[in-house]
């Protein structure tokens, strides 16, 4: 990136946009009365600084409104530009500031055209669209908290994104006209107080000019970095009762999914089992109904009995209007600065209500909430509705941002729980919760349906915009995909479950199911393919791009030979090419390919071959590098989605025997897939049972049965005679 002029004006161009000339500005109110602060600008101060991106010049820029002044920091390095701002009031009045930012009006694409180019936000549920389709000049759109604007595949274009210290959280908006765009990026200040003599800092933001992969990284790296990280060692494996009964649940149901696992005990039990909502008595009051006779503990012994983590949902931050908290403690709950109710929610249960969140008292109730839930013995709490609203104006405490509060709170719920596991059922990639929240929803409630609801919460949809949430996984938190499916029906095809399942399951965070003893007793090697999720972290082929979804997979590193393992699907009605060459270029130029769900060797292919997909069709596919090799190569298994990642330990040769040893991860039966160049003479199983089939010339496949939990060995021996 790059300043446009030695002039001092506030103007700079990355590789493919001139931003034209930025005016930073500033909404404040005094007295009653709102203003902005955004006259001209020179800048004021020029040096050469030290950034956590980088060196780069620094230009100071210095709004002033009678006794109060509005600095404006921005600093460009070779892939970067970093704008910080902060107020400073040396009048003798308080002010609240409602927001500030910086506006251009004039910027314009220098590399490509503008219906190239797709935009795209980290922090929302699908794709915000293409240039090409904007076609109303006198439209508005918007984008929370992030800004990606990138063509070629995510090769080219630029992100912006909220950095560093966590103080306010960031819109974005934008209005296509002709040739140019304007450009407005706006952190909401909440009308914090900011009184006489103080200086307040507003959130500080990054426009960076790399490819989207490395944007993104740097993103999701910052923000571990300074709002912190949760990750266990692996992520969870659990059941939910929403997608089985809804709000219908009862005991009953919940006892007899727990009586299945302790009757199977071959079957991956769930690390927890978790009742949604229909538990509790109302939005407020968090004690169990009369559908639930044994009570909270009796659930909790009832899951302990299998050895799993028991798990409620819940939204402690809302009060149904009927109950006597609503009408006892008016000011607990969050208002707008005319005093009406901020935050309302009309659901099943009646009209409810949000609480202040910064209120001291209303925060101990719902603190006292989860504690008690916690002291029957509750591990695993999915919190969800984390809508919440604060305004200077009307909040307890008029100096937070929305953001600070929600920080403050989820801290104050991970200090109540400090061994529990929190999901934040937020939909989105929250700063709020980052470094709190062990599992966070990253995409909407996922239907048993494909592509025909409106509102989109269907499995199409998730995987067609969640790919590049894949970043975060295992690196700020465990992602959650919502949940998976063990049966489809008229609109979830047999296909079509088996890409979502393999979705969810190469993703390699949170891995959940709602289905019923029946449908499990159907389909019971299926849940070993997904549990554990893939030890590799997937990610897509092509961040940023409408079709992301259809690339998703990994490459595997390992002492025996690495491979890729990818999720392949066809949205369209045209030949479907792989296009995997940036991922697999470093591995080699030709591949040996074998389909998981087809079960079937494809041959030797290169990185951009030609796949028979037809539309909404596909797979996962593992491509293992061709090698010269006088001993057999492994080239597929089918005891695990992840095709060999997680499943096999390692593999050892000599002249003519192998040893491959196999973990506890995956199917107890299955298919191990070779190419030899030599025959396979003979082959033993420790710890499970084997046997051989040649299916072609050089195919070898030793069908794998009865596999100790524990793990088995497996010797080939091979040569000629």
């Amino acid at each position: 990136m790059k300043w446009n002029n030695n002039t001092g004006a506030l103007a700079f161009s990355c590789s493919t946009v001139n931003f034209g000339t930025f005016l930073p500005y500033a909404v404040i109110e005094i007295d009653g009365k709102r203003m902005t602060i955004s006259n001209a600008v020179d800048c004021c101060t020029q040096e050469k600084r030290d950034t956590n991106l980088g060196a780069g010049e620094s230009r100071l820029y210095v709004n002033n409104y009678g006794q109060i002044s509005l600095f404006s920091r921005v600093t460009v390095g070779n892939t970067f530009a970093i704008l910080e701002q902060w107020i400073e009031n040396r009048s003798e009045n308080s002010l609240y500031w409602v927001s500030s930012g910086f506006d251009t009006k004039d910027a314009r694409v220098t590399e490509g055209a503008m219906r190239d180019y797709t935009v795209y936000s980290l922090h929302k549920n699908e794709v915000e669209g293409v240039f090409s389709e904007v076609e109303d000049a006198h439209a508005d759109f918007f984008s929370q908290e992030s800004l990606l604007l990138y063509r070629d595949r995510g090769r080219y274009g630029f992100a912006i994104a909220p950095i560093a210290d966590p103080i306010a959280y960031v819109n974005c908006s934008y209005r296509v006209l002709e040739d140019r765009f304007s450009l407005s990026v706006e952190g909401d200040m909440c009308s914090v107080l900011v009184v006489a003599g103080q200086t307040r800092r507003a959130q500080t933001l990054a426009i960076l000019d790399t490819d989207a992969a490395c944007a993104i990284r740097t993103i999701v790296d910052d923000y571990a970095k300074h709002l912190g990280t949760r990750v266990a060692d692996t992520a969870p494996y659990g059941w939910c009762s929403w997608y089985y009964r809804f709000f219908n649940v009862e005991e009953a149901d919940v006892f007899g999914l727990v009586d299945y696992y302790a009757a199977h005990p071959e079957v991956p039990r769930p690390e927890y089992v978790q009742i949604d909502e229909g538990w509790e008595r109302h939005w407020g009051d968090w004690h169990e109904n009369d559908k639930f006779p044994s009570g909270i503990e009796g659930f909790v012994r009832r899951a302990q009995s299998i050895g799993t983590v028991a798990g409620l949902w819940v939204v402690p931050t809302w009060v149904k209007e009927e109950l006597p908290l609503f009408s006892e403690h008016p000011d607990w709950f969050a208002r707008y600065p005319d005093g009406t109710l901020a935050v309302a929610h009309n659901w099943l249960d009646g009209p409810c209500w949000g609480l202040d969140i910064t209120h001291p008292e209303a925060r101990a109730f719902v603190i006292e909430c989860l504690c008690s839930l916690y002291s029957q013995g509750i591990r695993y709490f999915k919190i969800d509705s984390n809508v919440f609203y604060t305004n200077g104006h009307t909040a307890y405490d008029p100096t937070v941002t929305l953001l600070e509060a929600t920080r403050a709170l989820y801290a104050a719920y991970r200090d109540a729980l400090p061994d529990a596991h929190i999901n934040s059922c937020t939909a989105n990639l929250c700063r709020g919760v980052i470094g709190y929240a062990d599992s966070c929803r990253i995409a909407a409630d996922v239907d048993r349906d494909w592509n025909t609801r409106p509102d989109k919460i269907t499995a199409y949809h998730q995987m067609s915009s969640c790919a590049v949430k894949a970043y975060t996984n295992g690196v700020l938190f465990y992602n959650d995909p919502d949940v998976l499916y063990f049966m489809g029906e008229a609109r979830l095809s047999e296909m079509q479950r088996r890409l979502w399942l393999s979705f969810v399951a190469l993703q390699g965070g949170t891995v959940g199911h709602s289905e019923i003893a029946s449908t499990l007793q159907e389909h019971p090697d299926e849940q070993a393919l997904v549990w554990p999720p893939s030890c590799e972290r997937s990610l897509p082929v092509y961040p940023c791009t409408v079709a992301e979804g259809q690339r998703f997979g990994f490459v595997a590193r390992r002492a025996f030979g690495d491979f890729g393992v990818f999720l392949l699907w066809n949205d369209t009605d045209t030949p479907f090419c792989a296009d995997l060459a940036p991922a697999l270029g470093a591995l080699g130029e030709q591949f040996h390919v074998y389909s998981f769900w087809e079960r079937r060797y494809l041959g030797v292919l290169g990185a951009d071959a030609e796949l028979p997909l037809e539309r909404e069709t596909g797979g996962v596919y593992r491509f293992t590098p061709v090698a010269s090799s006088h001993s057999p190569l492994l080239i597929a298994s089918t005891l695990h989605l992840s095709m060999g990642a997680n499943e096999v330990r390692s593999i050892s040769t000599d002249d003519t025997r192998m040893t491959l040893s196999l973990g506890r991860d995956g199917a107890r039966e299955g298919t191990l897939v070779f190419y030899s160049e030599v025959p396979i003479r003979d082959v033993v199983g420790v710890g499970c049972t084997v046997s051989l089939t040649q299916q072609s010339r050089k195919i070898w496949e030793i069908r794998v049965g009865e596999r100790l939990c524990s793990g088995a060995t497996i010797c080939l021996t091979y040569g000629d005679a």
